[in-house]
């Protein structure tokens, strides 16, 4: 069994941490490392603890008792320490994912469920897929399976790497993981969102990017509701604006919408809506 950290998508964390141990190893011929250094002592748990130098460190056979902190760059390049055999997977919400030690934030652990072994020696599945796609950003799962022309007038079709990707299914998952995995900075959020606000004229009312970041927006039918020509007698006039907390990624981050009751719909409609990195009286 082994726990780590539950952290689906790059965050500010700079240290993971990883227990292993076994009652019975898996892969009892395997050590627990290629090329991993020991320090020499052995805690009270029966713990060694392990440094993990680089990501070609985990050699995705971990096997013993050892304990390790592991560097957010070598947990995203391990897949999150991925392992070669079936695990059965349980959380422990404890608190935010995006938390900046790994004790205050969601871990998972995971128990060893059978060994995985592929008879192909020189497997470059993965690879080939990574290649084709990266080649060709802009095709999309059905071009992939159909083949992409290439010079010599042949297709390249990802159902020639592996039969699974004749599965469009399959080809538009594994595209979409490898599209989440590419680091997103701060520049290509500004360009997107600039697109965003070209491409959809007034919708975004005001934006500020600084320590108090606040965008708002609100459509066109949405701004047609603000002013009424009627005074309901019920206790239904004006506006009620609340907060939707862990909506986004970022648990510091919140939702804030603001709505309205509609006499037409005898219903309460949004009126406006908008993104705050946090809840202070400057935001508001």
């Amino acid at each position: 069994m082994y726990i780590l950290p539950d952290n689906g998508r790059h965050s500010g964390i700079k240290t993971s941490w990883v227990e292993h141990h076994t009652r019975a190893g898996p892969q009892s011929t395997l050590s627990i490392t290629k090329a991993h250094s020991f320090l020499s002592n052995i805690n009270s748990a029966g713990y060694k603890t392990v440094v993990f130098k680089s990501a070609e460190d985990w050699d995705y056979w971990p096997n013993g008792a050892f304990k390790a902190d592991i560097s957010d760059k070598i947990h995203r390049k391990t897949r999150g320490l991925m392992v070669h055999w079936a695990t059965s997977t349980y959380r422990v919400p404890s608190g935010p994912t995006l938390a900046k030690r790994w004790k205050k934030g969601h871990y998972s652990k995971h128990s060893c469920q059978g060994i995985i072994t592929c008879e192909n020696d020189s497997c470059q599945e993965e690879a080939q897929f990574i290649n084709l796609c990266d080649n060709n950003p802009g095709a999309g799962p059905a071009k992939f399976i159909a083949g992409i022309p290439i010079l010599s007038g042949d297709r390249c079709s990802v159902a020639n790497i592996s039969p699974t990707y004749v599965n469009i299914s399959h080809v538009t998952k594994d595209c979409q993981k490898l599209k989440a995995s590419v680091p997103r900075g701060g520049d290509t959020f500004i360009l997107d969102f600039s697109y965003f606000d070209c491409s959809h004229p007034t919708f975004v009312t005001s934006g500020q990017i600084s320590a108090v970041t606040v965008f708002t927006m609100q459509s066109k039918f949405m701004k047609s509701l603000l002013l009424k020509n009627y005074i309901a007698d019920e206790l239904v006039n004006g506006f009620v604006t609340d907060e939707t907390h862990k909506y986004f990624a970022d648990h510091n981050a919140f939702l804030l919408i603001t709505a309205t009751y509609l006499l037409e719909l005898n219903y309460w409609v949004l009126v406006q809506f908008a993104y705050l990195n946090r809840a202070t009286a400057g935001h508001y």
